[in-house]
């Protein structure tokens, strides 16, 4: 029995979906998998930068520390009076970041010792040189704590230059700079006082801070040709003049033999507190423009996922109509194959009867084509 025009069978119709589910999926898979891996990837980026800041949250408090412990051990090896208050408030700074991100950051116990020793410190605080060695291994001890922030937040790794510079000069020199200063003005009170000290140890000392000056001043001149921030401003190159310049005053980059120290202790002296000012604002302001940077890189990273995520959600929905459309339109086929069958079957039923009565279906013949004799009491007439 031949098809009625614009009929499909069945079998063709669940091709055809079988056909457009494997279409949607070989789009879909690739499409998955690409955003899996760009997901990782970038929450895997979101989370060094997201440590990164951290760190930078960290060093604000303790970068403070050490510059009023290097204040306060100039005072203490001068005889003067240690401002205890002011180094218990610092404590108190870098306690409440390494409550926040101490154990994050893997640096809580070397803290735990730090704020054991300064405590025993300021209960007896020693004077001259007693007082320059005490200060000096709780200093080093609080540098040591910078330098394992920068590793545990992963600072030290930051891929891009401006960043890298910024931290550069806000974890490994600035802080030494207000070390070393500190310590060139100390010796070189106790070598004009007939001290333990000589001159090469505050050449010493004062190449350091010239070194450390230099590469500093280098470093952020490379930060500001590398950026692409509109941030980078007339508020970090004031810093940067007013460190300049007071960093010149003191430990000027020249060779080592020609810089004559001052002849007045009190000139260095001076020059000294002029420098770990100038030091500190410009720590301040490097540390708040790295945590900028961090911020916006941030912000990019946790849009681009956003973006990729939202793509899939639409290819997803995609697939899933197309799929549904040909599951419908093969309920439909499925539909009109039951009901053609059903058709079949009653035709063959209403025929039956005639065939039975050897009949050919809807004529009055027999089998051979001859009128069949009727039966009944017409028939014998």
């Amino acid at each position: 029995m031949p098809k009625p025009p614009g009929e499909r069978p069945t079998p063709h119709r669940g091709r055809r979906l079988l056909t457009t589910v494997c279409v949607a999926l070989a789009l879909l898979a690739p499409a998955t998998f690409t955003t899996v891996q760009y997901w990782n990837s970038t929450a895997s980026e979101a989370t060094f930068t997201v440590a990164e800041q951290r760190g930078v949250a960290y060093l604000r408090p303790l970068t403070a520390l050490i510059a009023v412990l290097a204040d306060n051990q100039s005072a203490a090896v001068a005889g003067h009076t240690v401002k205890t208050d002011e180094v218990r408030r610092a404590m108190s700074m870098v306690a409440r970041a390494d409550e926040t991100d101490g154990r994050s950051l893997r640096v809580h116990d070397t803290w735990v010792n730090l704020q054991s020793d300064l405590s025993i410190l300021l209960g007896s605080p020693p004077s001259g040189l007693a007082a320059f060695s005490a200060y000096s291994a709780v200093v080093d001890q609080a540098l040591f704590l910078a330098a394992r922030v920068g590793d545990t937040s992963n600072l030290i790794l930051d891929p891009a230059l401006d960043a890298y510079y910024l931290m550069d000069a806000a974890l490994l020199r600035l802080p030494k700079i207000m070390v070393e200063s500190g310590r060139m003005s100390d010796l070189n009170l106790m070598r004009l006082g007939g001290g333990n000290a000589d001159l090469s140890r505050v050449l010493v000392a004062r190449d350091h801070v010239s070194g450390d000056s230099t590469a500093l001043q280098s470093g952020l001149s490379k930060s500001f040709g590398f950026t692409a921030s509109p941030t980078f401003g007339p508020d970090l190159l004031s810093k940067v003049d007013a460190f300049r310049a007071a960093v010149g005053a003191l430990a000027p980059s020249t060779a080592l033999i020609s810089q004559p120290l001052p002849t007045d202790q009190n000139a260095v002296s001076s020059g000294r507190t002029v420098l770990l000012q100038a030091s500190m604002q410009l720590d301040i302001a490097v540390l708040e423009q790295l945590n900028g940077l961090l911020q916006v890189r941030l912000d990019a990273q946790q849009g681009g996922v956003r973006q990729v995520v939202r793509w899939w959600v639409v290819g997803l929905l995609a697939a899933l109509c197309a799929a549904l459309s040909a599951l419908l339109g093969l309920g439909r086929g499925i539909r009109q194959a039951v009901n053609r069958t059903g058709i079949r079957r009653h035709r063959r039923a209403s025929a039956a009867p005639e065939v039975l009565r050897g009949t050919r279906p809807g004529t009055g013949e027999d089998g051979a084509g001859r009128p069949r004799r009727k039966e009944g009491l017409g028939a014998s007439r």
